[in-house]
């Protein structure tokens, strides 16, 4: 089993999908966040306290559970964010944040409400570097940049908690000569992983990673190596990174539905983004919990449309490794 697959079972983990509107608006953004316009969500209709219910009572008996807001939006930029979190903090249960860290003061109210041990053994963000959107925008963006490198991050890392920075290898990042040093700067705070991912979707009217130069998969490659050895998707040879961007793994045993349930934004519940919804939050009493199924199944969908969590619970756990299957496809 790869190094990667070990992070796999450290208790289960539950998705919610909180809020739609992002106030950064990246242009390569995954989740085409500038074009989702927000409905009602499903907190808006149920209300707060009977959302929080139902989640805990879905995974009634289950430790340890992570709750983890994510995307697509900026989750902490919801007035249901901090209230939430601290409820399924005190509850005993981990809880994990995606975001781009504009909202550090949110945050911060967040970690400055409980003691210093417990956020660092059982909080973990993963912030967004995205110094594509700010070399995009101009004199903006070097204030944009400048805040987050020196206000933003500091704020949230020096509570403890496990801060991984994401950033999204755009061209411009590939290019810019002060990057390596931001790289540096990340790998020298003690609680602080610089995470350097390929991009992974349309930009500037291009599909990436296919429309990486020959010369920008090989500087990716090695940022990767460097600042990123643990990342799953680095294969030994450049050109496989076109087949990692959409992996077929249909009739292979997948853990996902073992460990991952997501909650959408309008109340969904699904195992992963490939799958269907087996029910709704708002009908908690209609779901078998708690719903996570004890065996891998087989995945029955044509396209993993999330390939970090096809790899690291399907592909990891049966011993296929990165190249073996790009040689295979």
């Amino acid at each position: 089993m790869s190094e990667m697959s070990s992070e796999l079972f450290r208790g289960k983990t539950v998705c919610l999908f909180l809020h739609r509107g992002c106030s950064l608006l990246c242009p390569y953004c995954v989740s085409n966040a500038s074009k989702i316009k927000p409905k009602k969500s499903i907190v808006d209709k149920i209300g707060m306290e009977k959302y929080a219910h139902n989640i805990l009572k879905m995974i009634r008996g289950v430790r340890p559970v992570t709750i983890a807001f994510e995307g697509p939006g900026e989750c902490p930029e919801s007035k249901y964010f901090l209230p939430l979190a601290k409820t399924f903090f005190r509850e005993g249960h981990d809880i994990q944040i995606q975001t781009h860290l504009q909202t550090s003061r949110i945050i911060e109210s967040f970690l400055s409400a409980f003691e210093r041990n417990k956020v660092e053994h059982r909080v973990t963000i993963n912030a967004s570097y995205h110094l594509g959107t700010y070399l995009d925008r101009g004199k903006k963006g070097e204030e944009l940049r400048e805040a987050w490198l020196d206000k933003h991050l500091p704020t949230v890392a020096r509570y403890g908690c496990e801060v991984r920075v994401i950033t999204p290898l755009t061209p411009a990042v590939l290019n810019d000569k002060q990057f390596e040093n931001d790289l540096r700067y990340f790998k020298k705070l003690p609680n602080v992983t610089p995470k350097p991912i390929p991009l992974g979707h349309i930009y500037k009217s291009k599909h990436y990673p296919e429309s990486y130069t020959s010369e920008q998969r090989k500087r990716v490659l090695y940022l990767l190596q460097k600042y990123n050895p643990d990342n799953w998707k680095q294969p030994s040879d450049p050109k496989h990174f076109d087949i990692l961007s959409k992996l077929h793994l249909k009739k292979h045993n997948c853990h996902v539905a073992s460990n991952i349930i997501q909650v959408l934004y309008e109340g969904g519940l699904r195992y992963c983004q490939s799958g269907k919804t087996f029910g709704n939050i708002d009908e908690i009493e209609k779901v078998d919990c708690p719903p996570f199924i004890k065996n891998p199944i087989p995945c029955k969908a044509d396209t993993c449309h999330c390939s970090y969590m096809g790899y690291h619970y399907c592909m990891a756990p049966n011993f296929l490794s990165i190249d073996d299957y790009c040689d295979s496809v």
